[in-house]
Order: structure tokens, then sequence, then C-alpha cells
């Protein structure tokens, strides 16, 4: 490699040298005719071959437009002879043999050495060698999942749609990142193909039950990549398509937006469509202005429980799945502040509480009921327990020694209003 680079920069050298050491050009216009003696006679030929060497195109090829193989003359009418040297390799061989850049287009610099009994001249060509434009072809049409049962056969659909001639279509049967052995090639030779001619028998091929990948990779006059699949798809196969519904109802779930959770949802929901195998799903609320069949969540005032009713169908059968959601209201909660009164010290069995809600006079009469829970701390056995059906302010009771936790609730009619909570200790 470093032997290939060292000659290519004696080369360029040599050009160099050669282009700008100074000599004598004799035009064949400036010669008389008749017998020259031979270093005249060589520069006369030497002449008439550099004047009239061009470069040969490809048909519907010019300077200015390259798009195939270029030929090099390599000897002249005169006898001279011809070496070639591309500045761009890659994109034109000294041999003159093109490869179409992608993208944009190149300018390429072509330089010939004529040679003539010693006598040497050089002449330049600069040719545009046109960039390979890159369009993806189309598909449109192609289903991500494809289902049969193991006695049916499957038929592709979808389109393919190029802006160039399609050259090739390969469609492979995949399982477990393993090829199965079945594989089907076409050459179509147009701009579009259908890809329902294409089909796979699962009994005919032995495919056991499971899920398969169908790949499908596509090249044509200006998309060239043969190794990166433009369309995978789910294949299943299956003995009874109603069991595979049954497996997508208990696949089935809602997707939560932020940190939202089937007890307390705020924001909108993800109610999926189409299930793993494809099969279509349909959403039934039953509070459709909280949630509606689109996972669109407006706000209730309050607290409210909605189900969703989910419809699989698949083939003719169709199964449902519920869910059951809290979406939180947008009524603010009051707290409570709960206080211990002096007379605990003074009665060791006796606990007096008082407390303050920060609720206004108008929100108070909205108090509906009043509940005092006392727990053991940390657990949730239940020492006591009052209710009133009015907004209570304070209560008194009789507790053994030790630590408790107080809940204090003041409910309306439909939700809970205010709540506080503190903890106790009995001596």
């Amino acid at each position: 490699m470093k032997q290939k680079k060292f000659t290519k920069i004696l080369f360029t050298l040599f050009l160099t040298i050669m282009i700008s050491f100074p000599y004598n050009t004799v035009y064949a216009s400036s010669l008389t005719t008749g017998k020259f003696d031979a270093v005249t006679d060589t520069a006369y030929k030497l002449e008439l071959d550099y004047q009239q060497l061009n470069l040969i195109f490809s048909a519907y090829d010019n300077a200015n437009s390259v798009t195939s193989s270029i030929t090099l003359p390599t000897v002249c009418m005169n006898q001279s002879s011809v070496i070639w040297y591309s500045d761009n390799e890659t994109i034109i061989s000294n041999a003159g043999k093109v490869t179409r850049p992608t993208g944009t287009d190149t300018t390429v610099t072509l330089t010939a050495i004529l040679i003539n009994n010693n006598q040497t001249r050089i002449k330049q060509f600069s040719v545009l060698v046109k960039g390979n434009q890159i369009i993806v072809p189309n598909l449109t049409g192609i289903s991500d999942n494809y289902v049969v049962a193991q006695n049916e056969k499957l038929y592709l659909s979808g389109m393919i749609y190029a802006t160039s001639k399609l050259t090739n279509v390969t469609v492979q049967l995949w399982k477990n990142n393993t090829k199965v052995i079945s594989e089907t090639k076409v050459n179509p030779q147009a701009t579009s193909y259908n890809l329902n001619s294409i089909s796979f028998d699962p009994n005919y091929l032995k495919l056991s039950k499971g899920t398969y990948q169908i790949k499908i990779y596509v090249t044509s006059e200006n998309y060239f990549d043969t190794s990166t699949p433009l369309k995978v798809s789910t294949l299943t196969v299956s003995e009874d398509k109603k069991d595979l519904l049954d497996d997508e109802r208990d696949l089935l779930s809602i997707i939560f937006s932020n940190n939202d959770k089937s007890s307390s949802v705020i924001s909108n929901i993800i109610l999926p469509v189409l299930g793993k195998y494809g099969c279509n799903v349909t959403w039934q609320s039953s509070h459709p202005s909280i949630i509606n069949s689109q996972g669109i969540v407006t706000s209730p005032l309050y607290d409210t429980k909605v189900k969703l009713t989910a419809t699989l169908s698949f083939y003719g059968f169709s199964v449902q799945k519920t869910f059951n959601l809290e979406v939180l209201g947008t009524y603010t909660k009051n707290s409570i502040t709960i206080k211990q009164s002096e007379t605990v010290i003074n009665n060791k069995n006796t606990i007096s509480l008082d407390w303050k809600s920060n609720h206004n006079g108008k929100n108070l009469k909205s108090v509906r009921q009043t509940t005092i829970q006392i727990y053991t701390y940390g657990t949730n056995e239940l020492r006591f327990e009052m209710s009133a059906d009015t907004a209570l302010t304070s209560c008194t009771t009789r507790l053994d020694p030790g630590v408790y936790t107080v809940r204090i609730t003041y409910y309306s009619s439909h939700k809970a209003l205010a709540s506080g909570e503190t903890t106790i200790i009995m001596k």
C-alpha cells in the first residue's frame, strides 16, 4: 500500500515536471511538406497525434455528463503511444472504467502522455462524472402482521414503487435470526411491482407453529442496497386463530402517561387499536365525557371511576377485556391540622384532640360527614373510630399506653374534602 502511494507521488511529480518543462511545440501547419529529418518528422507526427487525440465516450455521454466507461486510446494514427493517468481512480480508473459516485457529481482530470520516438507531449481532459442519486423505492399497503393457520396459504399484500426500473425484489422467510429455506426472487424491469403474486404455503414448507419474519429486499437502477430489507413483517403460523385472539387479550394493556396508574389517572392514555398479531381493537367507556374511546382524558370535578371495555376482533372472532380506572378530580383537597389538648398530660388514659381545617366557611357547609380513626402506629390495627354527620372539630377517647396514628377526614356526599394525620403517644 505504501509502495503504491510512493509510486503515485513520483508519477505526479513527473507530470508536474513534464508540464512545466519548456519544449518547442511544432504545429503541423507550420511544417512544409516534403522530406524532414528524423527529429522534425517525429515532432510533426507527435503534433498531429496530440491535436487528434480525444476521449471516446459511451452513447449519450459527453465531457459534461459521464455515466459509463470511457475508451482511452493507447495508440494514435501516427504511432504515438499514449499513457493515461486519472487524478481520481476511484471514479475513473487509468483504463477508463467509470464507477459513478454516490450523491453529487464529481470532476475528474485525465492526463494523456503521448510518446513518439522518445519525444513526449502531455494533454489533459476534464470530465464530469454524474453521481448516482439514491432514491429509496416506496413500499405501500404491506401488512406489519400476517396470520395464517398451518393449512392456509399466505399471499402477501402491497405495492412497490420506484423512480427507476426495479431490478430485483427478494422476499425471504426467517425464524430466530435464521433464514428458512424459502426465498422468492423476481426481476420486474418496471417501476412498480404487486407483491400479491408472492405467496408462502406453511403446509408445503412444513412450517411449525410460531412466529416468523418476512424480509423484503429491493434494488432498482438508482437504489443498490442488497443488505438491508426495506420491510420486515411478522408472520404468525397458528393451529387455531381463535387461540391467538385469546393471547391478544392477555397481552393487551393500557399505556399511561407520566407517572399515572390505573388508580390515579390525570393525563391522556394510549388505547392500542392493533394487537400484536394484527387484531383490531375498539374501545368503549362507561364515562365518555371523562375518558373517550381515543383515550382523551377530561378531568372531572371529583375523583371518578371509569370502566373501559376493549373489544378485540380477529378473522370473524371477537373477545372483550375490561380495565377499571379512577380519574382524579380537580377539586382541591384541604388539610386538617390536629392538636392534642393539655388534658392528655393530666390523664394518662384519656386523649382529647381538636383540629382545624383550612376550609373557608362556604366549604365547611359542604361537609356531610366527619370520620375519626385511630390506629396502632405502623399497623392497620384500628383502635378507635367515630363518624358524625357534621363537621366536628374535636373529640375525646380513652386509649391504652402506646403510640398511635390519628386520621381525621371530612367528606362531602361525593368525595373526601379534607384530611389530616398525626402521631400521639399515650403514657
